[in-house]
């Protein structure tokens, strides 16, 4: 593959680091797109790789979580609803990226206090870890726990 067979996308919210960078890779000879923001650069993958691409539902999934941590819960809801869809239709139930991005909507439901389809999201997700993984796999484990605790903070609010 040579450079000009190459496309890089930089993202940057600073205009003046994506004008920088674009000017050192064009001078290399790779064509750049440049978005400023995930949300432009979702958009801009959706235009030229398809909404349901892997690449562009793997944005999907990490601007959900970045919308998650940022206390755009209305966005991440939206957003993490979208990506499990598309990731269940295009990559299968139990693809990585199916089962983060139902992680993520259930953490997402979680915080909006919508407990209830938090722990059914997250109990499907586990079963099919376990299937898929086995009970003793570092990442079924860590998905055990992490449901434990979903569960016992629930019955603290119920509790209360």
């Amino acid at each position: 593959m040579t450079p000009s067979d190459q496309t890089l996308m930089i993202v940057d919210d600073e205009q003046e680091a994506l004008e920088g960078a674009q000017f050192f890779f064009e001078a290399q000879g790779i064509k750049v797109l440049t978005a400023q923001g995930g949300h432009e650069a979702l958009a801009l993958m959706k235009v030229k790789l398809g909404p349901d691409h892997p690449l562009t539902l793997s944005s999907m999934i990490g601007l959900q979580y970045k919308y998650h941590k940022l206390d755009r819960h209305a966005d991440a809801l939206k957003l993490g609803e979208e990506a499990v869809a598309l990731c269940r239709a295009k990559l299968g139930t139990d693809h990585r990226d199916t089962l983060l991005s139902m992680g993520n909507l259930a953490l997402t439901y979680l915080t909006l206090s919508r407990d209830a389809e938090a722990i059914k999201l997250f109990e499907e997700a586990l079963a099919i870890r376990i299937a898929t993984l086995g009970p003793d796999h570092h990442t079924t484990v860590g998905n055990m726990w992490f449901l434990a605790e979903m569960l016992a903070q629930a019955s603290d609010v119920k509790s209360r």
